[in-house]
C-alpha cells in the first residue's frame, strides 16, 4: 500500500479492537466455540510512512508512544456477574496493584499447594499484568513465561494467546518492538486455534501496536481496520472504541489531526452506546488535546470541560491535570494588553 490518503472510517465501515491483558475466565463467553469465519490474518509489511513524534502523547493509560497500549482489558469474569462485574471493572479501570498483588499472591501460593495447573496459569497471567503495571518487567517475563509452559502442558490454547501477548507487551515495554511482533503473531496463530473471531481480534490488534511502534503505519492501520470492523459485527463496542482509538493515534503520529478528530469521535460514540465512562472521559480530553493543537479553542475548552466532569464524577485524580490545562487555555487566548506607542 502506498501513501494515498485515507477517509475517516463510517458507521459501517472499520473500527477496531482494544486488547486485553487477561484471560477470561474458563466459563466466560470468550472461550466458548464460534462458529463465525475468521478473518484472514492481515500482513504485516506495507510502506512505512514518515512518523511525525507527538509533542505530548495522550493516552488513556498514560504509556509512552512506544509502549504497549491496553486500553481496554477484558477483565476476569468470576461466575458471580453483578459483584464480580463491578471488582473487574475497579480493579482493571483504577490499577491498584500494590493492594491486590498480595492476595494474588496467596492465592497462587494455594493453588501450587493444590497442584491446580488452570488456576496457576490464570493467577500468574494477573500477576504478569500487574508487575507489568507497575514497571517490574522481569518479574512480569517470569510470570507470563511460567504461564506459557503451563497452558501447553493444559493443552489450553486460550491460555497460551494471553500468555504470548504478555510477553509480547514486556518486550515492547523495553522498545523491542520486533520481539513484540513475534509474540503477538504467535499468538495471532494460536487464536484461530479458538473457533471464534474475537480472540483474532484481540490478538491482531497487539500486532498492530507493534507495527505502529516499528513505524509499519499501513500495516498497523489495515490490521486495526478489520479488527475494528470485527468487534462492531460482534457488538463489543466497548472494545471497538480503543480499537478506534488506536486508529486515531495512527493518524497522529502522521500528522493528520482531522483524521485524529474523525476517529476519536467515532470512538467516543462507541463508549457513549456502552456506558463506559472511563473511556468517555478519555477520549474527551484526548479531542480536547488535538483541538488544542489545531487552535481550536473554543472546541478544546468544552472538551476538556466535558472530561472534568467525568473524571470528577468517577474519582480520577486525572480532572486535576485537566483543570491546569483549562487554566492555560485562558492565558493563552486573553488578548495581550495593547502596548501604547510613546515618542
Amino acid at each position: 500500500m502506498g501513501t494515498s490518503s485515507r477517509k475517516p472510517a463510517t458507521a459501517a465501515s472499520a473500527s477496531t479492537t482494544c486488547c486485553g491483558t487477561t484471560p477470561p475466565s474458563r466459563h466466560s463467553p470468550e472461550n466458548q466455540p464460534r462458529t463465525s469465519p475468521q478473518p484472514g490474518t492481515a500482513s504485516s509489511g506495507g510502506t512505512s510512512r514518515r512518523r511525525r513524534q507527538r509533542t505530548e502523547p495522550c493516552r488513556p493509560t498514560g504509556r509512552s508512544p512506544s509502549s504497549p497500549q491496553p486500553a481496554h482489558r477484558p477483565s476476569p469474569r468470576p461466575t458471580t456477574p453483578c459483584g464480580g462485574a463491578r471488582l473487574s471493572t475497579y480493579l482493571y479501570r483504577r490499577n491498584p496493584w500494590s493492594t491486590w498483588l498480595t492476595p494474588l499472591n496467596a492465592s497462587l501460593a494455594q493453588a501450587r499447594r493444590q497442584q491446580d495447573l488452570a488456576a496457576q496459569a490464570w493467577i500468574l497471567t494477573n500477576l504478569g499484568n500487574g508487575h507489568l503495571d507497575q514497571h517490574r518487567f522481569d518479574e512480569a517475563m517470569q510470570c507470563f513465561t511460567e504461564t506459557l509452559k503451563l497452558c501447553h502442558q493444559l493443552d489450553d490454547h486460550s491460555g497460551q494467546m494471553w500468555a504470548y501477548i504478555g510477553i509480547g507487551r514486556v518486550h515492547q515495554a523495553g522498545n523491542e518492538h520486533h520481539l513484540a511482533a513475534e509474540h503477538y503473531e504467535l499468538a495471532q496463530t494460536t487464536s484461530s486455534q479458538l473457533g471464534g473471531r474475537w480472540p483474532w481480534a484481540i490478538a491482531t490488534s497487539y500486532l498492530a501496536d507493534a507495527h505502529r511502534a516499528l513505524g509499519k503505519y499501513d500495516a498497523a492501520l489495515d490490521s486495526l481496520e478489520q479488527t475494528a470492523a470485527t468487534l462492531r459485527e460482534l457488538g463489543d463496542h466497548q472494545a471497538e472504541s480503543c480499537a478506534l482509538n488506536k486508529i486515531a493515534d495512527v493518524h497522529h503520529d502522521l500528522g493528520d489531526l482531522h483524521n485524529t478528530l474523525a476517529y476519536l469521535e467515532q470512538a467516543l460514540a462507541a463508549s457513549v452506546s456502552v456506558a463506559d465512562l472511563w473511556g468517555q472521559a478519555a477520549f474527551q480530553h484526548k479531542l480536547g488535546d488535538v483541538h488544542h493543537e489545531l487552535d481550536e479553542h473554543d472546541e478544546a475548552r468544552q472538551a476538556w470541560e466535558n472530561a472534568v466532569q467525568l473524571f470528577e464524577a468517577l474519582g480520577d485524580a486525572r480532572a486535576t491535570g485537566i483543570r491546569a490545562q483549562l487554566a492555560l487555555l485562558v492565558t493563552e487566548t486573553v488578548p495581550a494588553p495593547r502596548q501604547e506607542c510613546r515618542t
